[in-house]
């Protein structure tokens, strides 16, 4: 009985320890993708400004002319 209660010990902590790796390459699968996910929004910001900015310096030149 001792036997079969160490081995089923030992099982339980394999199977946490398991759940436990699990979890944590979960974490870091969702953390690089909101890294990556603010990295894209960021670089969109930036070239909509850089477009918005270059419409409106056409529209400043055409109303000078």
């Amino acid at each position: 009985d001792a036997l079969r209660a160490k081995r089923s010990q030992e099982a339980a902590e394999r199977e946490w320890r398991r759940k436990e790796l699990e979890d944590e390459r979960k974490k870091a699968e969702v953390t690089a993708m909101l890294k990556k996910s603010r990295s894209d929004q960021i670089r969109h910001k930036q070239h909509f400004r850089a477009v918005q900015a270059t419409k409106e310096r056409q529209e400043f030149e055409r109303v000078l002319k």
